[in-house]
């Protein structure tokens, strides 16, 4: 369970997340900006062994750092990323 790369960081509009799954369980990745506010829930589902990547979309929100979290029942794991437009 871990995240392998963001890229590019910094973006724009969009960027590709790479994520390790270690064992079948419930995850979810969303995005948050500082405030700690959440912008959007990319997944959450139960996933199975694996090396999985996703492409999020920014083009609807204004430059900043924004926050990728990948969670499961027990470990909870966070990686910057830089929206310059």
């Amino acid at each position: 369970f871990h995240i392998e790369r963001l890229y590019p960081n910094p973006f724009n509009p969009a960027v590709t997340i790479e994520y390790e799954i270690s064992q079948w369980a419930y995850i979810s990745g969303k995005i948050y900006n500082l405030n700690g506010q959440l912008i959007e829930t990319l997944f959450s589902e139960y996933k199975s062994i694996g090396s999985y990547n996703l492409i999020w979309n920014a083009s609807l929100y204004p430059s900043g750092i924004y926050l990728f979290i990948l969670e499961n029942n027990s470990e909870l794991l966070i990686k910057k990323m830089i929206l310059l437009k």
